[in-house]
């Protein structure tokens, strides 16, 4: 559909605030903020994910993969611009990052990080298997 209008608009959030179940960029964003933000603006409808909880136990990857899943499709590698990249691990029950694309041949994603404000962060050495390997699931997700 839209995924270099929609990485577009991820990347114009960076320098929100981060905002725990943030979904407007002039209050603050979280991670499913930003893929709900963006879409919102595309006019893509996305079922939000205020469902999250904080508790460790709980599988925010399994509510985030399931909202992504209402206007995304499961990708796989090579990365495209536009894509929504979920996992979880022994450290977070679920997070997601957008890829951006490329800059000077390294790779670039908007992440927003509780404690951070909303940034444009390169993704260093192989980003998968260290996600991978410490127990955790990942998925690739493209707008469809």
């Amino acid at each position: 559909m839209y995924p270099q209008e929609f990485a577009q608009l991820c990347r114009s959030y960076v320098g929100v605030r981060f905002l725990e179940g943030g979904r407007n960029p002039k209050q603050g964003l979280d991670c499913v903020g930003v893929i709900g933000a963006a879409l919102t603006e595309l006019g893509i409808p996305f079922e939000d994910a205020h469902g999250y909880c904080l508790n460790h136990g709980c599988d925010n990857y399994g509510l985030l993969c399931g909202r992504l899943s209402s206007c995304f499709s499961v990708a796989s590698s090579p990365w495209s611009v536009g894509d929504v990249i979920a996992y979880k691990h022994r450290l977070c029950n679920g997070h997601a990052l957008v890829y951006v694309g490329e800059m000077g041949g390294v790779p670039f994603v908007v992440e927003a990080v509780r404690g951070k404000r909303v940034q444009l962060r390169p993704v260093e050495g192989d980003w998968a298997t260290r996600i991978e390997g410490s127990g955790g699931e990942f998925s690739v997700w493209r707008l469809s």
